[in-house]
């Protein structure tokens, strides 16, 4: 309950553009380190897996808090959605015109492409999980304003019965 509580508040402040930012140069890897630790006994309990790949460091001028909000939360969709014995990656890479592409990818449920065009909507949650996975359906939505506050870009790719890749631009210093 004290999630969704938090969730709305956090749409509120957005909505009322009273959400600011604080941004400090930082760099993307370590906080991605730091985020698969937090979330490594939660992907133990399914025995699944969660492998960082880095290309370089890159620093990014950020919001450290509320890009932990971004990853936490599409780390935590891709244990919920995985199957148990399973694998996450969780790659980071600058690409050539200086983005930093923050990819993480499990190999779990799914989404039927007919469902895609609604996954950022807020409250949105597909038939076949909504009786199956927790959740509110305010997460992704969150992270997408949060993706656009820090002048970034996420997009999603899956297929239904084999896995989810959910990617984040944001530029690099």
């Amino acid at each position: 309950m004290s999630r969704l509580t938090n969730s709305l508040l956090t749409l509120s402040k957005l909505d009322s553009m009273q959400m600011r930012l604080d941004r400090q140069p930082m760099r993307p890897d370590e906080l991605l380190a730091e985020c698969i630790q937090s979330m490594s006994p939660t992907a133990a309990k399914e025995n699944i897996q969660l492998h960082l790949h880095l290309s370089e460091a890159v620093e990014i001028l950020a919001d450290r808090e509320k890009l932990k909000s971004i990853f936490v939360n599409l780390i935590d969709n891709a244990i919920k959605y995985s199957h148990a014995n399973s694998s996450i990656s969780i790659k980071m890479e600058k690409t050539e015109d200086d983005v930093a592409a923050i990819r993480i990818e499990d190999h779990g449920i799914g989404i039927a492409a007919e469902e895609l065009t609604n996954i950022f909507k807020r409250f949105y949650r597909s038939r076949e999980v909504r009786a199956r996975v927790r959740g509110s359906g305010l997460g992704l939505a969150i992270a997408q304003e949060f993706v656009a506050m820090h002048n970034g870009k996420i997009f999603i790719t899956s297929e239904q019965g084999k896995g989810t890749s959910i990617t984040v631009h944001l530029p690099v210093r």
